[in-house]
């Protein structure tokens, strides 16, 4: 059941940052992928604190969190959003 509790690392991480995001979020957060509404400015400063992430559209940005996403790690993305 590896295959299981490595599913559950990355929705856990996944959760841990969309619940930062509140109205930010494009879709419910179902597993390891969030889409989150941010500005071009607010992605710049995001990438300047070293974060790295996709451009979804114009003002967007696609998450994806893994297996191995630190718990540390995703409480820090999720600090970085909520202070934007």
């Amino acid at each position: 059941d590896l295959w299981l509790e490595n599913a559950r690392a990355a929705n856990a991480a996944a959760s841990e940052i969309a619940g930062a995001c509140a109205q930010r979020l494009l879709h419910p957060v179902e597993a390891n992928e969030l889409f989150v509404r941010l500005t071009p400015e607010e992605r710049g400063a995001l990438r300047a604190q070293g974060f790295t992430f996709y451009d979804w559209g114009a003002d967007a940005a696609r998450f994806v969190t893994g297996w191995n996403t630190r718990a540390d790690a995703a409480r820090a993305l999720a600090a970085a959003i909520a202070s934007l």
